[in-house]
């Protein structure tokens, strides 16, 4: 502020100004009368300069304010970065037009509102601490924050606060600037999202590992190489402890040329210091799935087989999390898992099942690691490898046999057809002609009339063989008697033909039968018969078939030599592969009890649907 001195001084200097402008030498005071008329109209001039030399000065001087008002426009509204003013209450005095796009409100509804009130709820005590800082201490103070906007869309700033006192160093206004960080921030967090799941997927490997840029600066480094020195923020040095020096110029330039997709520097170096073999390689194009975990089942990482495989890409399965994979069945089994994964619990490769994106479900080899970090547990990779080809392939070689079985039975349906039909009928139509032929010639003839009968009695003998062959390969009775009075048969013709004592004891099974499978149960006592006959050695043979409400119980059993167990599907014969796959056909079970010297037992079990009761023997 100007002193009343230096206003005297320059109304002086105008008056001075004015006497030289009306180019009249200026009179003493005193040397003139006070009523000299001249002096009064000299006087009345000099004033009336004065006020036109005041008004030129007062309107330059508005020129000047002017311009110095529209610069400060300029600077203030129209600046980049948004300005407030605040009140010791921490309402809003002023605001440029960025603070107020910054918030989506027009400047004249932000007047009187709290700063606060635009401050994201969690940043509401940072911001309160901040504000506490400057009327404290009346230092300028700086943080970062988050702001919501008037659409409900949210904003990261960086915040700068000055506060403004008067002549008493009383703090009356707090100015702030903010900046928008929004998206570094949000590529600071992508960023350091990114570096901790390159150290997860590095510490996948068994030896140490470093991620590094085209500048080889260290972006992420796995626990061993941490051991061995490496700091992540600095840049590699071949004297690092462990992770190996380059063996040559040639080596030292693939540093900096490795590329895969828009990453630079993705690889790891081994400890003979020899390949730097791209981490990429090792995880994101491995033939198997590999994803990372947090402890909550969040995916951190994903790589190109896994997209293959499940359909998602690897920025929608980073939004995701496992259970999104997992059928509802399996949910609460792999909630319980990850909890004991977590705990310590070392957990064996096992087979499970995902769900694709398209709906499929698949059958997977799931292998899963611990990563740790200091020492606990901090995320878990998972290794998966799709089954659903491999099982699908599986499950047909292990229905082979029972499709061999089959078409075996279907074959034999169809040889007993044509020998019982075309064959045995042409030979008992031969038979005929035969004898109608020769009833002309044997009368006188004795010796063409013994020819006649042996060629008779052959016939005989052929057509009896065909019809047992026939009866054999599709045993007829089975289908007009049943299985039971079948089987009653089977043990009579072998009792007759092997001359050996066979009890068949039965009870509730008059009217057993399980249609087209009745020639299951129908093998497999023919094909124990069949090896007791050829290697038990035994002279008495005990089968029991019990029917109780859902269950038909067999058990076949000799007191023959018996065998080792122990290679009951080892030896050459397919005798009890044979039964154990047509037990299998009809979804029974099927066992064998045996021991040298002791004789052999065998017991299936059928469920069926409840049959009558109907006792016999």
């Amino acid at each position: 502020m100007k002193s009343i001195k230096d206003t005297k001084r320059s109304e002086r200097a105008v008056r001075h100004r004015a006497e030289i402008c009306l180019g009249e030498k200026r009179y003493a005071a005193n040397s003139l009368p006070g009523n000299d008329p001249n002096k009064l109209i000299h006087e009345l001039r000099v004033h009336q300069l004065e006020l036109e030399m005041q008004n030129e000065e007062l309107r330059l001087v508005r020129e000047e304010l002017e311009a110095s008002r529209a610069k400060y426009i300029d600077l203030y509204d129209f600046a980049p970065v948004g300005y407030f003013t605040l009140g010791t209450t921490g309402k809003i005095l002023e605001a440029n037009l960025m603070a107020a796009n910054f918030l989506g409100i027009e400047r004249m509804k932000l007047l009187n509102r709290p700063f606060s009130n635009f401050i994201a709820p969690e940043f509401q005590d940072k911001y309160y601490l901040h504000n506490k800082s400057i009327m404290s201490h009346g230092n300028q103070e700086a943080c970062d924050l988050k702001i919501q906007k008037k659409n409900g869309d949210s904003l990261f700033i960086h915040l700068e606060s000055m506060p403004i006192c008067n002549v008493q160093n009383t703090i009356t206004q707090i100015r702030i600037s903010i900046i928008n960080i929004h998206e570094k921030k949000i590529l600071e967090d992508l960023l350091k999202e990114s570096a901790e799941r390159n150290e997860l997927l590095l510490n996948m490997l068994p030896h140490t590992a470093i991620l590094i840029d085209k500048n080889q600066k260290i972006l992420a480094a796995n626990q061993m190489a941490k051991n061995h020195g490496a700091k992540v923020g600095e840049y590699y040095s071949p004297d690092i402890i462990g992770i190996g020096k380059y063996e040559s110029k040639a080596d030292h330039e693939n540093v900096t040329n490795v590329r895969s997709n828009d990453v630079q520097g993705i690889f790891c170096i081994t400890d003979n210091g020899r390949a730097l073999q791209r981490l990429i390689t090792v995880v994101k194009d491995s033939n198997d799935a590999v994803s990372v975990l947090d402890l909550k089942g969040n995916i951190k990482a994903w790589n190109s087989r896994a997209v293959d495989m499940y359909g998602y890409s690897e920025s929608e399965a980073l939004k995701m999390s496992v259970f999104e994979l997992i059928p509802d069945s399996l949910k609460v089994e792999t909630h319980k898992l990850l909890k004991e994964i977590v705990s310590g619990r070392s957990v064996q490769p096992f087979e499970t099942k995902r769900i694709t994106k398209d709906g499929r479900l698949v059958d997977i080899w799931l292998t899963i690691t611990k990563l740790a970090r200091d020492g606990k547990i901090s995320a878990i990779a998972t290794t998966e490898r799709d089954m659903t080809e491999i099982n699908r392939w599986l499950v047909s070689i292990t229905s082979l046999p029972q499709r061999i079985i089959l078409a075996v039975e279907k074959e034999r349906a169809r040889i007993s057809q044509e020998i019982h039909s075309d064959f045995g009928q042409s030979l008992i139509t031969l038979k005929m002609y035969i004898i109608t032929a020769a009833s002309m010639f044997i009368d006188g003839n004795p010796e063409l009339r013994i020819l006649i009968e042996e060629v008779k009695n052959q016939l005989t003998s052929i057509i009896r063989k065909a019809r047992d062959v026939s009866h054999e390969l599709a045993p007829p009775s089975l289908k007009y008697v049943g299985l039971v009075q079948a089987i009653k048969q089977m043990i009579e013709f072998a009792r007759h033909e092997r001359k050996l004592k066979i009890i068949f004891f039965h009870r509730n099974t008059q009217s057993v039968s399980f249609n087209t499978n009745d020639i299951m149960i129908y093998r497999i006592v023919q094909e124990a018969l069949n090896n007791i006959f050829k290697h038990a050695e035994a002279t008495i043979v005990r089968i029991k078939a019990l029917c109780s409400k859902s269950t038909f119980f067999l058990e076949i059993s000799d007191n023959g030599k018996g065998f080792d167990s122990s290679n009951a599907y080892c030896s050459n014969g397919l005798g009890l592969v044979l039964m154990k796959e047509q037990a299998a056909l009809i979804q029974s079970t099927f066992s064998i009890e045996t021991q040298i010297g002791k004789g052999t037992t065998i017991k299936i079990k059928v469920p069926m649907k409840e049959q009558e009761n109907s006792e016999g023997m």
